[in-house]
């Protein structure tokens, strides 16, 4: 993103009352990425900020209380 420590309001926008992303890279995406950037949006359709909330972050552990994070 360009914006690494960016809140969700400087991501998107709304339009009427549903939620749009507008991500924005710093650099054009290689055409290797490009299936993560659609695979990325897909799952972002279904996440939909609540007006008038602050943004916060939250981190849900796995069942042995672990967190991932997938490097590649």
């Amino acid at each position: 993103s360009v914006s690494r420590q960016g809140v969700v309001a400087s991501m998107g926008y709304w339009n009427n009352e549903a939620w749009q992303w507008r991500l924005e890279w710093t650099v054009p995406l290689l055409p290797s990425e490009d299936d993560d950037s659609e695979a990325l949006a897909i799952l972002l359709v279904e996440v939909q900020p609540v007006r008038g909330s602050e943004d916060r972050r939250k981190w849900i552990p796995d069942l042995a209380g672990m967190f991932s994070v997938v490097v590649k």
